[in-house]
């Protein structure tokens, strides 16, 4: 009677860790997904679709925690260090305005949560830079930062894995039934 107990619990055992190698649940990761665009030109939309970016983001599936523009500007005029403005849209929604009053600079925007709403939606962001007034100042690098969590598609079940397991299984009730059998 004590074997039959030992043999139904390693039974129960096996089946409950087969189950958890078969189910491959899968957890979200934080990720951190970048892409930039060098030398944007003024009011020329540009696209960036997120579903093309390593690892794959998965709109409705991943989610995002923040999103930041990060901009590199230069005066690419007379060198005069002036105040000069323009707009940022994303998705056509105004995101920003920068003001410029360096000769050079790295500037960071974070995307508001409405925009975060929509790239989790759809994966695509749509953005232009609008020049107002007029200055000698070019954006030479754009890059978006998006932060949030990844959840990987479940791997594939190797199946010699799973065939071992079943073999296993059988093998255990084989020798329950010789047990009890012989009992």
């Amino acid at each position: 009677m004590r074997s039959t107990r030992c043999v139904i619990r390693a039974l129960l055992v096996m089946f409950f860790v087969s189950v958890g190698v078969v189910s491959g649940v899968a957890n979200a990761t934080p990720t951190q997904w970048s892409a930039s665009f060098a030398g944007p030109a003024w009011d020329t939309e540009y696209s960036l679709d997120l579903t093309s970016l390593a690892p794959n983001y998965l709109p409705g599936v991943d989610s995002l925690s923040s999103a930041l523009l990060s901009l590199d500007y230069s005066n690419s005029g007379n060198g005069n260090t002036g105040t000069a403005t323009f707009e940022v849209f994303v998705n056509e929604v105004i995101t920003g305005t920068v003001a410029f009053t360096k000769a050079s600079e790295n500037v960071q925007l974070p995307l508001p949560a409405t925009t975060l709403a929509d790239l989790s939606t759809n994966g695509r962001i749509d953005f232009f830079f609008h020049r107002t007034g007029t200055h000698d100042f070019n954006v030479e690098t754009a890059t978006f930062v998006l932060t949030g969590d990844h959840d990987p598609q479940c791997a594939p079940v190797p199946e010699p894995g799973t065939l071992l397991l079943l073999g296993i299984g059988f093998l255990g009730l084989a020798v329950y039934g010789k047990i009890r059998k012989t009992a």
